[in-house]
């Protein structure tokens, strides 16, 4: 169990690090109703996670089980597809643009301040009820959380354990993913006159770097599902 709780960690992680859902649930802190929404937001989320990793870990069971001395050509030939997805999706987010002339310059760095997409705007409105929906999409209908989802679930559902052990190597998985989400979430609810500007500073910083990380984590998931795969034959 150990052997396979390692080898879902990095999926894990990468969905953790992933920047969208922290900036998202960085903007619904510094909503009017911050405490309702975040606690929203993170039940969303923790669901979301754990019925996709659930479902797709029930269904890599009726895949051959990996013996750990033998080829598993059905598993690797998954991992690879899902490792060629990753890159195309890294491709396809890597964009470099000209910068805007008119786009206001922060006078500290000298570097342009990023400006929110529409519906990262509209997250200060939101309200519990539309931050409980928000939460369970963006863990369940990301491509690239699907992915990692997907990775972690054949490693559990190919590894032949017990009912017992499935349940809570995606327990583990679940917590885990969803760490810089709680993280921020908790320490507001503890702390909250102290929390916004911390906040503030956070939430640009993810957007001005929101591509970079999403294109570099594409990259280093894409190439480990692939050695992964590669791997199986």
């Amino acid at each position: 169990m150990l052997e396979v709780l390692g080898a879902i960690l990095p999926f894990a992680l990468g969905v953790s690090v992933s920047p969208v859902p922290v900036i998202v649930s960085v903007l619904i802190l510094l909503s009017p109703r911050s405490r309702a929404n975040g606690l929203a937001f993170l039940l969303g989320w923790t669901v979301g996670v754990a019925a996709v990793v659930a479902v797709l870990t029930a269904l890599a069971r009726y895949l051959p089980t990996d013996s750990g001395d033998g080829p598993n050509p059905v598993a690797g030939v998954l991992q690879l597809a899902l490792g060629l997805w990753l890159l195309v999706l890294a491709w396809r987010k890597f964009r470099p643009g000209e910068p805007d002339a008119e786009a206001a310059v922060d006078p500290d760095t000298g570097l342009p301040v990023p400006e929110l997409p529409g519906w990262m705007s509209s997250v200060a409105s939101t309200t519990p009820a539309r931050s409980l929906r928000g939460g369970v999409l963006f863990a369940g209908a990301n491509p690239k959380n699907l992915a990692f989802a997907a990775g972690a679930a054949i490693a559990i559902g190919t590894a032949g354990l017990p009912v017992g052990d499935v349940v809570l190597l995606v327990a583990a998985y679940t917590v885990i993913a969803s760490l810089t989400v709680l993280l921020p979430v908790g320490v507001h609810l503890a702390f909250p006159a102290r929390t916004q500007q911390p906040l503030r500073a956070l939430e640009v910083w993810l957007v001005r770097n929101n591509a970079t990380i999403g294109v570099v984590l594409l990259l280093v998931y894409g190439v480990l599902l692939i050695g992964q795969g590669i791997g199986s034959f």
